[in-house]
C-alpha cells in the first residue's frame, strides 16, 4: 500500500556513498597511504598510529615538508583502479526498496573525485541504480565549495527542501555540514570506521551501526 505524506514527514533522504552504503575498506586504505607516502616522499608512522588516525578522521594531521594537508595530496594520487572489489553494506538492496515502496526519493552526494556515469555505472552493477533520483560527486561541479554545495545540488534536483529532507553519512563533517543546512534529521553511521563519540561531538539526531537501521526509524516517524 502506497503512503501519504504530509509536509511534516521525511520526502528525500541523501546518502553518502563509502562508508554508508558501501564497505569501506581500512586496509586497502592504509596501503594506499604508505604508496602515496613513498611517492611524495613522506615518512609514514606505523599501521595501527595510521588506523587510529583514520578513525580519528585526522589524516589531515600528517603534514608535507610544505605544511600542506596530506589527506589533500593523498586523493590526487589516489589509485581507485586498484581497488578491491567494492561491497555493499549488508542489507542494502531491501532497505533501498522499503524506503522507495515509501515514495522517499533518494540521492547520494559522495566527495570521490569522478564523474557521475561512473557512479551511475557502478550502482547498476550493484542492482540499486534505480532506486535513486540523483547523484552528486566531486566532480558534478567544478567549483568545489565543501559539501554543503553539494547537499543544495543534490535537493534542488530533486525538487524538495531541506526541511523535508534527512541525510547520512559516516563522516563528522557530513553530519556537520548537514545540520548547517537545514536537514530535518542528520544520521551519523558506525559502519565507516570512525569512533562514536567523534560523531556524538557533532550532534546528529542518531547514531546507528549501519544505514539499514534507519528503516525502522523512517517507519516510526511515520506513524
Amino acid at each position: 500500500m502506497a503512503h501519504k505524506y504530509n509536509k511534516e514527514h521525511v520526502r528525500g533522504i541523501i546518502l553518502d556513498l563509502d562508508g554508508t552504503l558501501i564497505e569501506y575498506e581500512f586496509d586497502y586504505v592504509i596501503n594506499e597511504m604508505y604508496r602515496v607516502g613513498k611517492i611524495i616522499g613522506i615518512p609514514m608512522p606505523p599501521y595501527e598510529e595510521l588506523r587510529h588516525l583514520l578513525s580519528s578522521n585526522s589524516i589531515h594531521l600528517i603534514e608535507t615538508h610544505s605544511k600542506q594537508k596530506f589527506d589533500d595530496i593523498f586523493w590526487q594520487h589516489f589509485d581507485e583502479d586498484e581497488h578491491p572489489p567494492f561491497k555493499l553494506i549488508a542489507g542494502i538492496k531491501e532497505f533501498l526498496q522499503k524506503l522507495t515502496e515509501r515514495q522517499i526519493l533518494l540521492g547520494i552526494v559522495t566527495a570521490r573525485s569522478i564523474f557521475n556515469p561512473c557512479i551511475w555505472s557502478q550502482l547498476k552493477e550493484f542492482e540499486i541504480d534505480s532506486y535513486f533520483t540523483t547523484i552528486v560527486t566531486k566532480n558534478s561541479n567544478l567549483h568545489w565549495k565543501g559539501k554543503e554545495a553539494y547537499f543544495e545540488d543534490a535537493v534542488k534536483q530533486m525538487k524538495l527542501n531541506f526541511e523535508q529532507c534527512w541525510s547520512v553519512g559516516d563522516r563528522p563533517s557530513d553530519i556537520k555540514s548537514s545540520k548547517k543546512m537545514g536537514f530535518a534529521k542528520s544520521v551519523a553511521v558506525l559502519s565507516g570506521g570512525i569512533y562514536t563519540e567523534l560523531l556524538a561531538k557533532e550532534n546528529p539526531d542518531y547514531i546507528l551501526e549501519h544505514v539499514c537501521e534507519l528503516e525502522k526509524i523512517v517507519e516510526m516517524e511515520i506513524k
